[in-house]
């Protein structure tokens, strides 16, 4: 007999984010999708306002973006607080800075925790999947995609 938990159409409902695999086309803001922000890459950075790790994980990528503006990213954000959103939106740019829902970033983009990295090559296809909370961490999402950006990392 299976138990409760087992029953649940939920968890059988997340399917997680595998190299190799490919993102859902989610939308994000005013008809805009995953998509239409790929060009020859993407790295998408997944954060919650409510995790210390994420804190740090923002800090590890503001680092690493200082100094290394072309990259193509998102950031998608399930924040309680639109000023947090408008404060990174100032740091990473208006366009590039997302609130987004926790069924979004886990049921719909395959999230597996926070904070979360993925890189996407100009398929859609992930070529890289980690948590990223430092910059090691993040370092290692955008690495194999260093030749192509013309990046010395």
């Amino acid at each position: 007999m299976k138990s409760d938990i087992e029953n649940m159409q939920f968890f059988r409902s997340i399917k997680h984010l595998e190299v190799g695999g490919y993102t859902s086309n989610v939308s994000l803001h005013m008809g805009r999708t995953v998509e239409d922000y790929i060009t020859d890459h993407l790295f998408i950075f997944a954060y919650t306002t409510t995790c210390d790790a994420c804190l740090k994980g923002l800090e590890a990528l503001y680092n690493f973006y200082r100094e290394h503006k072309e990259i193509n990213l998102l950031i998608l954000v399930n924040a309680a607080d639109d000023n947090d959103i408008h404060i990174l939106r100032g740091t990473f740019g208006e366009n590039n800075v997302f609130n987004s829902k926790l069924q979004t970033l886990n049921r719909d983009l395959g999230i597996q925790g926070f904070p979360w990295g993925i890189g996407l090559n100009k398929a859609g296809q992930v070529i890289t999947s980690y948590p990223c909370s430092t910059r090691k961490s993040v370092h290692d999402i955008i690495e194999p995609f260093s030749y192509l950006l013309g990046l010395n990392l």
